[in-house]
């Protein structure tokens, strides 16, 4: 296993994805291999990354009655992300779909609610910390998490403020996103302001376009992170970009 992962033997006790297929044990036809494959997601993470067919089907064998009978004639196969803790063991996963018209892009479940909903708690190490939205994201930065949706309160039970980089999407445009941003200064953390010449949505889409790579993604937010009443500044300059 490549340097940079903390590997630890991650699929004990890991019931619930026991009747689910790796991605890494996926023909390349396979649309889902396919996506993972365009997403560019690092070879050595699909062992990690399973496929449901039926996904409201599947998590209703694990939570039953989750999906009502409408959502299940609406089923579709979907990219599971599990999210293990640091006990190996699944505390919730995410469901990503692979049609372009589908309401609920991303489905998180939640099976073990005394864990934080964080993705990456099975390879954390003490120190810097970035802290993103998006499990995919995350996979592509040395020491990452996910929020997958949350807020930043629940990224801080596992990790210290004074460790995190919080990393937002690229979307000057997004008023939501702003204001996330904003509520992460005034609560004290360290922010990253994408530079000007970033021109995609988030690291994944930079991965996935470019010939970039994690640790130059890395240092892009290492040099443009800012907190206090620098980054108000900067947070005001960045949103005027986007007029």
């Amino acid at each position: 296993h490549p340097v940079g992962f903390n590997f630890r033997p991650i699929f004990e006790n890991t019931d619930p994805l026991k009747s689910l297929t790796r991605v890494s044990a996926l023909d390349h036809r396979d649309p889902i291999k396919k996506y993972v494959m365009e997403r560019k997601i690092p070879t050595e993470l699909h062992y990690k990354l399973f496929v449901a067919a039926s996904f409201c089907e599947y998590v209703n064998t694990l939570i039953p009655g989750k999906f009502s009978d409408s959502a299940l004639r609406k089923d579709e196969p979907r990219l599971v992300i599990p999210f293990i803790n640091r006990d190996s063991k699944v505390h919730a996963l995410q469901g990503r779909s692979l049609n372009p018209e589908s309401k609920s892009k991303y489905i998180t479940i939640v099976l073990d609610e005394s864990v934080p909903k964080i993705y990456g708690l099975d390879t954390l190490s003490s120190g810097k910390t970035y802290v993103l939205e998006g499990p995919i994201d995350a996979m592509f930065l040395p020491n990452a998490v996910a929020t997958a949706g949350g807020d930043l309160r629940s990224a801080q039970s596992v990790v210290s403020m004074e460790d995190m980089v919080v990393v937002y999407d690229n979307e000057r445009r997004a008023p939501e996103t702003v204001k996330k941003m904003h509520k992460a200064i005034k609560s004290g953390y360290r922010v990253c302001f994408w530079p000007e010449n970033v021109l995609y949505k988030d690291v994944n889409d930079m991965i996935k376009y470019t010939n970039i790579s994690g640790a130059q993604i890395a240092r892009i937010i290492d040099e443009n992170t800012h907190s206090g009443l620098r980054a108000e500044m900067e947070l005001s300059r960045w949103k005027r970009v986007a007029a």
